[in-house]
């Protein structure tokens, strides 16, 4: 699972430049960047851009999934066996 803390989404309407654009659903382009590792996804849609959303974070966390990307976690404290006293 993803922290939503470690991702940024960007969109942008794919219109065109001139002429009537608003007869139906906007395309647009999401990007999905997983900030730690700056993998990104860029998803093409035609429906909304909550499933284009979706879809972009799923590609994500399957691409994060292939490569074995973990989370670094340290601990709280460390202790040394043996130390010097």
């Amino acid at each position: 699972m993803i922290n939503p803390n470690d991702i940024t989404v960007t969109g942008v309407d794919d219109k065109p430049e001139k002429g009537m654009w608003h007869n139906g659903p906007n395309n647009h382009w999401i990007t999905v960047t997983h900030n730690p590792t700056q993998t990104s996804v860029r998803v093409y849609g035609r429906r909304t851009q909550h499933k284009t959303r979706e879809a972009g974070l799923m590609a994500l966390e399957l691409i994060l999934d292939e490569t074995g990307y973990e989370p670094c976690c340290f601990p709280e404290r460390i202790t040394t066996m043996g130390a010097p006293g």
